[in-house]
């Protein structure tokens, strides 16, 4: 079962700290440390053109940073501003959310609708959120006692008599087959739910993808400058 956490944060734009607050910082680790799904509606007042903004700003780094630091995704989609006044229209606003909500949303936009505020809303669907499981042994877990006598006992009827290829080609099947059947008694299956739709992206390719990405963006900071 998938379980979420809403979240809504506000990052004031006259605060002497860097974003975000101490507060949010809590409630990543607390989605990280009891394995909950986090979704973040943020007024960051910050700009980043990865989110759409027209630059990037020192608060707009400190925020992206924390989103990689964290694993975090920005949902955004295009640019259309989030903050409108009759002189001004930027993107401030936010979504943020954990990897594996990221790839459930479905049309992300800026509504049009009034809001009543100089912050228009933000509107996305969440698709289906169950988990994949996985069927796997683990070699760790081979009761090899068990293994040995399985294999002894099976290997005990090979034949031992090879005078063609024929004979040897059976006596390489028998084998293979022994070893395999042998394993696959003597190694229990486990299950796991996985959050990932490939479960080949481990989390050492993920603080890869982190870390290419607070390179990227820090390199980018600098090449404005």
């Amino acid at each position: 079962e998938v379980e979420i956490v809403l979240c809504s944060a506000y990052f004031p734009h006259d605060s002497s700290s860097s974003p975000p607050s101490k507060n949010i910082e809590k409630i990543v680790e607390y989605c990280k440390i009891n394995n909950k799904q986090l979704i973040i509606g943020c007024d960051c007042n910050a700009h980043n053109v990865s989110w759409g903004s027209t630059n990037t700003n020192s608060r707009g780094v400190d925020v992206m940073d924390f989103i990689l630091r964290n694993g975090l995704e920005v949902l955004n989609v295009g640019n259309d501003p989030t903050f409108v006044t009759s002189n001004r229209r930027e993107v401030l606003d936010i979504a943020i959310a954990t990897n594996f909500i990221k790839k459930k949303i479905r049309n992300w936009r800026v509504s049009a609708d009034p809001s009543s505020s100089d912050h228009q809303y933000i509107e996305f669907n969440v698709n289906s959120l169950s988990t994949k499981k996985i069927i796997y042994r683990n070699p760790r877990k081979t009761n090899c006692d068990l293994y040995r006598d399985l294999l002894a006992d099976k290997l005990s009827t090979t034949t031992s008599n090879i005078g063609t290829l024929k004979d040897l080609d059976e006596v390489a099947l028998k084998v293979s087959s022994s070893i395999i059947n042998s394993f696959e008694a003597s190694c229990p299956l486990s299950v796991r739910a996985t959050n990932f739709d490939c479960p080949w992206f481990t989390q050492r390719l993920m603080k890869l993808r982190k870390l290419a990405r607070r390179l990227w963006n820090r390199s980018r900071k600098k090449f404005k400058q």
